[in-house]
Formats: structure tokens, sequence, C-alpha cells
């Protein structure tokens, strides 16, 4: 089933930027994560593809907002883990509209922020990785012009 959901993700690929958010920090997810790999056969851009993987957290990078706003993300997908969902959603989203910078990118002013089920990108998908590939396709396919 892999494969047909590649197979469905268009050739126009999307500019996306993966957020990992945590109690307290947020790290953009690398092509070399579970979830940017994910996003990657999606049909997506990984904006921070280029980032410098964190010391204990290789797969992950500390968000850079100057490269960031100069990617121009048209989406931006955000992977709660640990601490009340709700509040962190919140939180980061309302971080996003009222800076100046984040507010500036394609994903905020067209309001593409989508916060992805925790079961399938919270944790390893396992047997569920169909799901993940066909959701994030989904969104993509949203944004696409």
């Amino acid at each position: 089933m892999k494969k047909n959901a590649e197979q469905k993700a268009p050739q126009n690929k999307v500019r996306s930027l993966l957020v990992l958010g945590a109690p307290g920090s947020n790290y953009a997810a690398l092509p070399t994560s579970l979830s940017g790999d994910v996003l990657e056969k999606a049909g997506g851009i990984n904006v921070a593809k280029d980032f410098k993987g964190v010391e204990n957290f290789p797969q992950y990078a500390a968000l850079n907002v100057e490269k960031i706003v100069a990617a121009d993300p048209e989406i931006i997908f955000l992977m709660i883990h640990g601490g009340d969902e709700k509040e962190t959603e919140a939180a980061f989203k309302k971080e996003m509209k009222q800076n100046q910078a984040w507010n500036s990118t394609s994903a905020v002013k067209n309001d593409h922020i989508v916060v992805l089920p925790a079961d399938l990108f919270g944790t390893n998908p396992g047997l569920r990785i169909d799901e993940a590939l066909a959701l994030m396709t989904d969104k993509l396919n949203q944004v696409r012009k």
C-alpha cells in the first residue's frame, strides 16, 4: 500500500515545515526522522532539510526562524509530544500569528497550520505508516496549486 500512496504524490512539491512541539521547546524534523521521511514521500519539500541536527536528537534541528522565513513554507505541520496537546497547539498557533517573522510566511498567512494526530506522528505508527503517509499526502494536496 505504501507504493500506492507514493505514486499518488504529485510532482509539484509543497514547501513544508514539520515541527515537533514539546513543552518548552520546538524542533524542526529533518528528512532523517521518520516523520521527515514521510513528508518527502508524501510530496513535501522539507524547508529544514539542510539544518544541523541537535546533539542529543540528531533527526531534529533547532528552529531557525530567519532561514524558515526565507524558505517561505506553504504549510506547517505540528507534531505535539508530551504536555497538554491543546495547550501546546494554542500556544504554537498564537506565537505564529503574533510573531512578525512567522506571520510573513505563506503557511501562516493562509492558515495552513496542521496539527498531526499523535497516534500517527508523535510516536512510530508501526503498521499504520500507510495511514500516516495518506494523511500527509491529503494535507499537502489541499495546499498544492
